[in-house]
């Protein structure tokens, strides 16, 4: 039965490398909705059909994190690039919009970019960026202050913070995550969840370094409803307040989190 056993390994095979690619796209769109999503932001209030699209968006990569088989799996992927499609049309539109508003016009921005960045890096360098270019610069305003990463300064890998977040966990799609899928899952995903507008992430990751501002933003994600006066936006704003004002102790939130979890015995989990 060797032919058998040889044709049955080259099927299986076959059917990895499918599954494989599907879940590149899978990323793909979704990372371009989320970019479609934050350059909307930018330009306008979001249309009307936008939150129906997002909620659609997650439901699909859930269920393709879900799918079994590459031919349940392409077609999740066909319903997702056909939102990505819807997306980036409404992008268009968008700046369409706003290229054809009379100069002068209040509020409106006559120069802007109608191109969908697609590349996989994170959109809060773009943030960063135009937020450095608009601030005034001022001689007595001190250098950025180099940041460890999450991981030596907290002693902590992603996967342990997926399972210590699992809110943050269902938008990571990698089987072995690391920072930089962190960073963009919290950034993106988890933001709009927990309703924490592109701007404030913008300010978090320039006061904390994207790492531990993702870390902050899990972290948050993990509390009771309960626990918020002004909703899970608003409480993520005061821990950036406190971090522009060097008081925020990240540490102490992790560490009741890891005692929750694994309990105070359990040192295995943070060598």
């Amino acid at each position: 039965r060797y032919d058998e056993f040889v044709r049955i390994a080259a099927v299986a095979k076959t059917e990895r490398d499918r599954m494989k690619a599907l879940r590149r796209r899978v990323t793909l769109a979704r990372r371009a909705i989320r970019q479609a999503g934050e350059a909307l932001a930018a330009l306008s209030p979001l249309p009307a059909s936008w939150p129906q699209l997002e909620a659609d968006t997650a439901a699909l990569v859930v269920a393709a994190r879900q799918a079994e088989r590459s031919d349940e799996l392409a077609v999740i992927v066909g319903s997702l690039e056909r939102r990505k499609i819807e997306a980036e049309q409404a992008l268009r539109d968008a700046s369409k919009a706003v290229e054809t508003a009379p100069k002068g016009s209040e509020n409106a921005p006559h120069s802007i970019s109608t191109n969908l960045n697609l590349n996989p890096s994170d959109t809060v360098i773009a943030i960063e960026e135009s937020s450095r270019a608009a601030e005034p610069s001022s001689p007595s305003s001190p250098p950025p202050v180099p940041r460890l990463t999450a991981e030596k300064e907290f002693r902590l890998r992603p996967g342990q913070l997926i399972e210590l977040a699992p809110r943050l966990g269902r938008y990571v799609t990698r089987e072995t995550p690391a920072w930089p899928d962190i960073v963009e899952a919290a950034g993106g995903w988890l933001r709009q969840e927990l309703g924490v507008s592109a701007s404030l992430w913008g300010e978090a990751c320039r006061a904390l370094g994207r790492e531990q501002a993702a870390l902050a933003l899990a972290i948050v994600s993990t509390k009771d409803t309960a626990h918020f006066t002004r909703g899970a936006g608003g409480y993520f704003a005061g821990m950036v307040r406190k971090a522009e004002r060097s008081e925020l102790r990240l540490e102490r939130s992790l560490w009741a989190l890891r005692e929750a979890k694994w309990g105070k015995a359990d040192k295995r989990r943070v060598q």
